[in-house]
């Protein structure tokens, strides 16, 4: 009897163990089923918190995860590679966050934040053409897409291609209308066309939307040493450097404007104090 009652209880603790290591399995892959979901969320945290290297580390384990039923999906896991590519950016590593915005973008193609994010990598490591690419790319997916109307407005103007960048911009300005470095760099480009009324218009859109803008107005003073109006110059001058005192293209502007009316002394003082500030002028 001891030894049946013995084989009874073995077998009985046997199926016990078996199931409780069933019940565990199935628990453990039904959390495992949401740990990708987890842990994207976590690693995203975690780049908003300004941990890249934590986030690289929590995006590398949820690639190995799957997502909860229903959203097993392609384009979620271009998400984890997006972010943990912005995580590589973020910490100057431009090959590993190219690497990872191409993977984002094998899984889903028509991603146009990775596109714009691969763009400025492209940039960052000399490939103007690629990054001109996919600036464009990322506008033909999203057609209202500022940022790249803006890095592509950007990227045009370096490259000396001043009317494309001069479309990029408008667009841009039609989408965020309160951004006054954008009309700056617009007016810039009109500047370099001698389109004077239209330059000073986007120097003063700048400057009604920042009053304190000294971009705006060292540039309306470029703007009056162009059309020779150097009283107007200095005026503007003035002011650019009452609201900063160390703004040496401000002092080198206004030596060619007191310069032009005579005044050799203070011209000559304004040539010193430019070259004090900033040698390259």
């Amino acid at each position: 009897m001891k030894k049946t009652n013995l084989k009874q209880s073995t077998t009985v603790t046997t199926v016990l163990i078996l199931a409780v290591i069933i019940l565990f399995t199935f628990s453990f892959e039904a959390v495992a089923k949401e740990d990708a979901l987890t842990l994207l969320e976590r690693g995203a945290d975690l780049i908003t918190q300004g941990k890249f290297s934590e986030a690289i580390d929590v995006l590398t384990l949820a690639l190995n995860e799957d997502f909860p039923a229903g959203q097993q999906l392609d384009s979620n896991y271009a998400v984890i590679y997006a972010n943990r590519g912005d995580a590589y950016y973020k910490l100057g590593l431009t090959a590993k966050a190219l690497e990872d915005y191409n993977s984002a973008l094998e899984l889903d193609p028509s991603f146009p934040e990775v596109l714009l994010n691969r763009g400025v990598v492209k940039k960052k490591m000399g490939n103007n053409k690629g990054a001109l690419e996919d600036y464009t790319r990322a506008i033909e997916f999203k057609s209202l897409f500022a940022t790249a109307y803006f890095n592509k407005g950007e990227l045009l103007m370096e490259m000396g291609r001043n009317k494309e960048a001069l479309e990029q911009f408008s667009s841009y300005i039609l989408l965020v209308a309160d951004n006054p470095h954008v009309y700056n760099l617009r007016g810039e480009l009109y500047l370099t066309e001698k389109r004077y009324t239209l330059a000073l218009g986007d120097f003063n859109s700048a400057l009604y939307i920042d009053p304190k803008s000294t971009e705006a107005i060292v540039n309306i003073g470029k703007v009056y040493i162009e059309t020779k109006d150097f009283t107007g110059a200095e005026r503007e001058l003035n002011k650019a450097i009452a609201i900063n005192p160390d703004l040496g293209e401000a002092y080198f502007l206004r030596y060619k404007a007191r310069d032009a009316l005579g005044n050799r002394a203070g011209a000559e003082a304004d040539r010193k104090k430019a070259k004090m500030l900033n040698p390259n002028l």
